[in-house]
């Protein structure tokens, strides 16, 4: 798959010349050691210039990362592991059914793309997404190894740089509990969706009255971590078929690393699955 055929301007949704300057709307993007960085600084708040302070961060997390992820996974309770492999494990089975295009969303540090390409190889080309260069970095230096048919692409959730009806499957892994605007993520996705293509979710539901739930609306993102408000979005997007599935549940421990959830509080593990409908629908 030519991926540049997918690739539109985020800003004006036109498409993009052979040097990633809109047709349109004058922005100009571009393609650097084998990323793609196709985000409008004005619509999604991101600096053109990266600061100092900020190149350090991202020096620390494109080496340390192993160490990161150590250290998080020593911070979860024996309950909360033995959840979370159960399921990934579920998530796998579902991977080995996959074929065409996937939009990997959001790709982080690349744990969902292992995953991918280890249950299914073949028979896909993943575009790997992230807001966030350094981590979209780490993800395709550690994790996505030199495969063709693998892409990463700088992106924004709210503004996604990919021309309607582009993917066969979006697989996703904790993409609500971090930024506010669920139902706006949501509808992006609805709209690069094929029709009658697929949305696997793999992510875990706070309960309302918990201290974890006043985090949440406080920061504006319990519209995608409340299992009532996130099956609402995904129906007022358009999806049809929406299974959301229970694996376990587990008392969180305290972490330092997370603001979400709060120690303490119950947290269910889930996997969404949703599907386009077969008609035209698209929001704007």
């Amino acid at each position: 798959m030519n991926i540049n055929e997918i690739l539109i301007c985020p800003a004006c949704r036109s498409n993009l010349q052979e040097n990633f300057k809109c047709v349109h709307c004058d922005n100009v993007y571009r393609f650097k050691n084998g990323i793609y960085y196709i985000l409008s600084h004005d619509l999604s708040g991101v600096p053109s210039k990266i600061s100092m302070k900020q190149q350090l961060v991202n020096l620390i997390k494109k080496t340390f990362i192993k160490k990161f992820e150590q250290k998080y996974i020593s911070k979860l309770s024996a309950e909360t592991r033995q959840v979370m492999r159960e399921q990934m494990d579920y998530m796998r089975e579902i991977y080995k059914s996959f074929s065409g295009v996937v939009c990997d969303f959001p790709t982080g540090i690349g744990r969902n793309l292992k995953m991918l390409r280890d249950n299914n190889p073949n028979n896909t080309t993943i575009v790997c997404t992230d807001i966030d260069a350094a981590m979209l970095s780490v993800a395709k230096k550690h994790k996505g190894g030199k495969n063709p048919n693998t892409h990463y692409v700088i992106t924004d959730g709210k503004h996604m740089s990919f021309r309607d009806n582009a993917f066969d499957y979006i697989a996703s892994i904790a993409a609500f509990g971090n930024v506010s605007g669920t139902g706006k993520m949501i509808k992006e996705l609805y709209r690069i969706l094929k029709p009658q293509g697929k949305i696997v979710m793999n992510t875990s539901y706070i309960e309302k009255g918990s201290k974890s739930y006043d985090v949440a609306k406080s920061a504006g993102v319990e519209r995608g971590m409340v299992e009532e408000y996130l099956l609402q979005e995904l129906t007022a997007a358009g999806f049809i078929n929406i299974r959301s599935t229970i694996i376990g549940k587990a008392i969180w421990a305290e972490n330092p690393y997370d603001l979400l959830p709060v120690a303490g509080d119950m947290q269910h593990f889930c996997i969404v699955q949703a599907e386009k409908s077969n008609g035209t629908k698209n929001h704007p």
